[in-house]
């Protein structure tokens, strides 16, 4: 009796869209697949952020539409971040704005500069164990949730590509960490 009760709730849980763990990368789990803006986004790959080489930062995984390569590309995508460490919204805040200037440079930022003050303005503290997801959506935006609770959503596929260029852009703040979780 048990074995059809399992077996019904997997196939439930598989019909209504919820990501199963598939992979895991220093004891955190990941989904397989995710459904954004009706777009299945299956895995593309992981890596851990290190600082000094010594110190875990954060787990991360990307999720892009099969056979995409370009993680800035205007399509549905996710972006997850499992922390090891508490951190600040403050603390968020000034990484988020250093960041995007190295990134992308100070004539680039001065443009999102609106969406930018917006986008930090949702930032709440971190917890060991928290995450953090940045989900875009072509048309309406780069979500910002935490654990699983959408915190808003920012409009502009040029925002986003800023965004998300911090850890997968050429100019990312490791390029170690984007190419591992690139696949390169």
């Amino acid at each position: 009796m048990r074995l059809p009760v399992l077996v019904l709730a997997c196939c439930a849980t598989l019909a209504i869209g919820i990501a199963l763990p598939a992979a895991d990368i220093d004891g955190v789990r990941f989904a397989d697949q995710l459904l954004v803006a009706e777009t299945p986004l299956p895995l593309h790959g992981m890596a851990v952020m290190t600082w000094k080489l010594i110190i875990s930062v954060h787990a991360s995984a990307l999720w892009l539409p099969a056979g995409q390569k370009d993680p800035l590309a205007d399509v549905p995508k996710a972006f997850e971040l499992h922390y090891f460490h508490g951190i600040s919204a403050a603390d968020f805040r000034t990484a988020t704005e250093e960041s995007l200037t190295r990134s992308v440079g100070a004539t680039t930022v001065a443009t999102l500069r609106a969406r930018i003050d917006r986008f930090n303005a949702l930032y709440q503290d971190i917890t060991s164990g928290q995450r953090y997801r940045l989900t875009y959506r072509p048309g309406i935006g780069t979500e910002l949730a935490k654990d699983g609770t959408v915190l808003g959503t920012i409009e502009g596929a040029d925002f986003a590509a800023a965004l998300f260029g911090i850890w997968l852009g050429p100019s990312a703040i490791d390029s170690g960490f984007r190419d591992r979780v690139l696949g390169k």
